[in-house]
């Protein structure tokens, strides 16, 4: 018995270290029992590698292998435990697509795992509002949905969602509206010849000619005629302006259009329809309306020509005889004379009245 005490006494003696007993040396290494961390090594003499140490990561299985793990699968190890990551941030860890950051898509799951479904998905459709039936929506309605809310399609072509007879599948009609939405009113029903131009001011002289100048356009049927989209004023020498706001000419009637349609400005001219990009050059220039790829009316003027002879001069209009008013005549300068009354500010025409008939009012350039 005394020897077991003996023996005792010297194993204890033998594990007590130089600081009065309190840590116990690990494996022999004179270094002193501390918390465990993860370093393969027993830091807290208890016989143990790495258990439950104070730096081990949390761990959590990533059973679909897109990168964030199941929280409720948390496992703390100094180590990943295989098929486990460092966060547990999946909403769905049966599904792949389904991640925080992941994009969302219209299928009726939270694939961006931020509790909310399909919102912002990047393969949502447009739809527009169609109020008519007729198929084709209204292009400022749109919203973007998963789903087609009630009473929308999935395009914005309508350009008159109140009226289910227009449409881009529509037959266009002369009716002076636009029934196929091409921006184009009564294509296929307007031809040559059907406006005519009868008077035209080149060079003003009671105004700047950069506002004074002005052109008379006549409708020779007898239906009305709008101008809209598609309508263009052109020279052979590249001017051109296209006509962008609706202009009604009535059956048998006038319209000017004018480089300015402010009668301050003008000379006193009302004009119907201000225009820019195009000019009438003094003595030689050309007048084309178009339509669709038609030429509805073209006159060329030439001040040194033989039969313009006398027609272009300072402050006064060349009119067309009312007796050729056909866009064949109007080609000829023997048709237009010198207009002989007096308008607005002191300058010499008829805008927006009846042209005299040339040659029956003594010719020659009238007096002021």
């Amino acid at each position: 018995m005394r020897a077991w005490t003996v023996w005792t006494a010297m194993l204890a003696l033998a594990c007590n270290t130089d600081k009065g007993g309190d840590e116990s040396d690990i494996g022999g290494t004179g270094a002193t029992c501390t918390d465990e961390v993860c370093d393969g090594v027993d830091n807290d003499c208890d016989g143990e590698v790495d258990e439950d140490a104070v730096d081990a990561g949390t761990w959590y299985a990533d059973a679909d292998g897109d990168g964030y793990g199941d929280a409720a699968s948390a496992v703390t190890a100094c180590e990943a435990p295989t098929g486990a990551v460092d966060n547990g941030e999946d909403c769905d860890d049966g599904d792949a697509a389904a991640y925080p950051g992941a994009p969302e898509v219209c299928d009726g799951v939270d694939d961006d795992c931020d509790g909310e479904v399909d919102e912002d998905a990047v393969d949502m459709g447009t739809w527009y509002t169609d109020a008519d039936g007729d198929g084709y929506g209204d292009p400022d309605t749109a919203v973007e949905a998963c789903e087609a809310p009630t009473g929308t399609v999935d395009n914005g072509e309508d350009c008159d969602d109140g009226d289910p007879n227009v449409n881009p599948g529509a037959s266009e009609s002369f009716d002076l509206a636009d029934e196929d939405c091409d921006g184009l009113c009564d294509e296929g029903f307007i031809g040559a010849g059907d406006l005519v131009v009868t008077e035209f001011l080149a060079i003003p002289m009671a105004s700047d000619p950069a506002d004074g100048e002005w052109i008379e356009i006549a409708n020779v049927t007898s239906r009305d005629i709008r101008i809209c989209d598609g309508w263009t004023l052109e020279d052979a020498g590249g001017e051109s302006h296209t006509i962008a706001d609706d202009v009604l000419v009535p059956a048998g009637e006038v319209v000017v259009f004018g480089a300015s349609d402010d009668p301050a400005r003008n000379g006193g001219v009302t004009v119907d329809y201000a225009y820019s990009g195009f000019t009438l050059d003094d003595g030689d220039d050309e007048i084309y309306l178009r339509f669709d790829g038609t030429s509805i009316d073209e006159v060329e003027y030439d001040a040194t020509a033989r039969d313009w002879a006398g027609t272009i001069f300072r402050g006064v209009a060349a009119q067309l005889d009312p007796r050729s008013t056909d866009a064949t005549a109007n080609d000829s300068g023997s048709a237009w004379c010198l207009a002989l009354h007096e308008f607005g500010d002191g300058d010499f025409g008829t805008p927006g009245d009846a042209n005299d008939p040339c040659g029956g009012g003594g010719g020659g350039v009238p007096s002021r």
